[in-house]
């Protein structure tokens, strides 16, 4: 099965992008001198937080059609390119959508990817 896409009318505003890196990190206290620790995962998982913005009432629909279609509501994952790397991606939580303009919108939303 092919991984849909974000549409190529969503832009990802980087203004307020944060990233967070989860290597699964596990500490074991020991009796004496510093605890042992170690990664779970050889790849993190990277929490990123991006505002995409949509223009377009028509492009809003088309959006919404493709999150709860293609994305079955924002569960399956999706192909985004960031800094010019293309990345398989997943919604964590609901979007929030923000009107930012007559005719255009944006939405908040957190995305995990692998690596």
């Amino acid at each position: 099965m092919v991984t849909p896409a974000l549409p190529s009318f969503v832009l990802i505003d980087l203004d307020g992008y944060s990233e967070k890196s989860d290597y699964g990190l596990q500490r074991s206290s020991m009796d004496g001198g510093m605890p042992k620790q170690r990664a779970r995962w050889s790849l993190p998982i990277v929490s990123r937080s991006v505002t995409l913005l949509i223009g377009g009432t028509g492009n809003r629909v088309i959006f919404d059609s493709w999150y709860g279609a293609d994305l079955h509501g924002g569960a399956d994952w999706f192909t985004v390119t960031l800094f010019g790397k293309p990345l398989r991606a997943r919604f964590t939580e609901p979007l929030t959508f923000r009107p930012a303009g007559p005719d255009a919108w944006t939405a908040s939303a957190t995305i995990e990817t692998i690596g």
